[in-house]
């Protein structure tokens, strides 16, 4: 059968070959390949088996260092995908109150000269040319936040998800394998995931990892640019590139050290087949609460559907819930910051999912759950509605 060809492909010689052709096929959607993949291997607890397949055969065909996991390729979405499941909340708890500081408090921290020329605040001053240089306010509130930043992440190695954290040593040891002469690689392997592709990106749209509600404004999003700039170039172990940031260069340089040790009390775990204390993936997702989706949502639950589509002319009224998907409950809370549970359906509760024709209630994106406990008989009905959110 299929599953037991997959299952051996993870410990065949041929089998990162095979995974690697899908890298190799640019028809081929790599982000919804690996996706399927890591469901797979998750579901028969074998990710960190099938990532070091992955990843080895992409290094035992790299030619050049310096393009380590730059491309997407299987391994580097598959990486990512298991980041995203396993790790927001690690990311949250780690970034998420400076990233909610920095676009409340909407500073200005603009330091390209090009930039401020145009920026409405400054436009009277730029005229007498006074902004030829980085202003020194804004390299100040840059720096602020950037130490904040980095002293919580290079704080956080305890929080990170162990799964995440042997995956990370298994890039690490594999490219000290491949690369036996490149000392400085490892780390960069390692600091590529998880601050390029995740730290960084999440730095530069905040939505989109959960971090925030909103899109930040234009200035706020212009701060967080720069900010994930700075933290790109900490994990790259260089200084910035561009000239109007030289004056964080020994800031950033002052930091690499503390990014390797850092990187090396993140590795510093037993691996998998040698722990004592292994547990199986997808059950320490499961106790560890990890948040597959969060957002908001409109939601109403009645116990009978005809209560429902007799009463629309009623007046009957949808509440604004912030919701939070996990491998066995679907949550809903007054908002993300105060975090009144309001309500909890297990998902093994729920008998039917559908998508409602939008003429039927008027609404679009509209999907009613029906839920059926074991503790009671009679069916609920519950409705969420996205269309009305942005």
């Amino acid at each position: 059968p299929l599953r037991d060809i997959m299952v051996a492909a993870v410990d065949d010689k041929f089998g990162g070959q095979l995974f690697q052709l899908f890298s190799m096929n640019s028809v081929i959607p790599l982000a919804s390949v690996a996706r399927n993949l890591m469901t797979f291997y998750l579901s028969v607890d074998l990710v960190l088996p099938y990532l070091q397949c992955v990843c080895d055969a992409e290094l035992s065909v790299l030619k050049d260092p310096n393009t380590l996991f730059r491309a997407n390729s299987l391994t580097s979405k598959s990486i990512d995908h298991l980041l995203k499941l396993t790790s927001i909340p690690y990311l949250k708890s780690t970034l998420q109150f400076t990233i909610l500081q920095l676009i409340q408090e909407d500073k200005n921290c603009e330091i390209d000269p090009t930039k401020l020329h145009t920026t409405p605040d400054n436009k009277r001053k730029s005229l007498h040319g006074l902004f030829d240089s980085p202003p020194t306010s804004g390299v100040d509130q840059l720096t602020t936040y950037l130490m904040v930043t980095m002293e919580t992440i290079l704080s956080s190695e305890s929080r990170c998800p162990i799964i995440i954290r042997r995956a990370l040593k298994q890039l690490f040891v594999l490219s000290a394998k491949h690369f036996p002469d490149e000392s400085t690689l490892p780390y960069l392997a390692v600091s590529g995931f998880l601050f390029l592709r995740f730290f960084a990106a999440a730095i530069l749209t905040p939505k989109l990892f959960c971090l925030s509600e909103t899109y930040p404004n234009e200035r706020a999003s212009r701060s967080l640019t720069l900010l994930a700039k700075l933290v790109q170039s900490v994990a790259n172990l260089t200084t910035a590139k561009e000239s109007y940031m030289r004056s964080f260069d020994d800031v950033i340089t002052d930091m690499h050290g503390q990014l390797r040790s850092f990187i090396d009390r993140l590795i510093d775990v037993p691996d998998e087949r040698n722990s004592e204390h292994r547990v199986k993936l997808h059950k320490q997702i499961s106790y560890d609460g990890c948040i597959l989706i969060s957002g908001f949502l409109q939601k109403c639950k009645l116990s009978n559907i005809r209560y429902f589509l007799g009463s629309i002319q009623t007046g009957i009224t949808f509440k604004r819930r912030f919701f939070e998907l996990t491998s066995h409950l679907l949550n809903y809370y007054t908002d993300p910051v105060s975090r009144v549970l309001k309500g909890s359906i297990l998902l093994s509760d729920i008998s039917h999912v559908e998508q409602m024709d939008p003429e039927a209630l008027g609404f679009k994106y509209t999907i009613q759950l029906q839920i059926q406990s074991v503790h009671d008989r009679e069916t609920k009905y519950f409705f969420m509605i996205a269309s009305t959110l942005n």
